[in-house]
């Protein structure tokens, strides 16, 4: 249980970029982390004249959390960033999908893990 925890603890300062076409970038943080936990989302959408909003979700099997952020198309701000509090453990998608008036425009997703006290014995 102890290695678990240390390796836990030792991986939560990791994060991961992800890049989904020219259109999004999605850095999450941490990707491995110890419940209840925060989960950092920046997102950064390039200035386009399509984008109306972006959707920032995070999802296990037992567990959903997600926001939406309005774009004002190419004055929109090209990084936004939100944190998730008290994720529970499980596995989840962490999701960023920017969408335009009628269609899905760009979409990247990463993967995070929420260990408990438990997982490990």
């Amino acid at each position: 249980m102890r290695t678990v925890l240390l390796a836990a603890s030792m991986l939560t300062m990791i994060g991961a970029s992800v890049q989904g076409g020219d259109q999004v970038r999605m850095k999450v943080s941490p990707l491995v982390a110890l419940a209840p936990a925060t989960l950092v989302v920046r997102v950064t959408v390039q200035p386009d004249a399509r984008n109306r909003r972006v959707e920032i979700s995070a999802e296990s099997d037992q567990f959903y959390r997600s926001s939406e952020l309005p774009l004002d198309g190419e004055r929109a701000p090209r990084t936004n960033q939100l944190e998730f509090r008290a994720v529970p453990r499980g596995a989840y998608k962490v999701r960023a999908i920017v969408y335009g008036a009628t269609e899905l425009v760009s979409e990247v997703g990463a993967d995070v893990t929420v260990i408990g006290e438990d997982d490990g014995q």
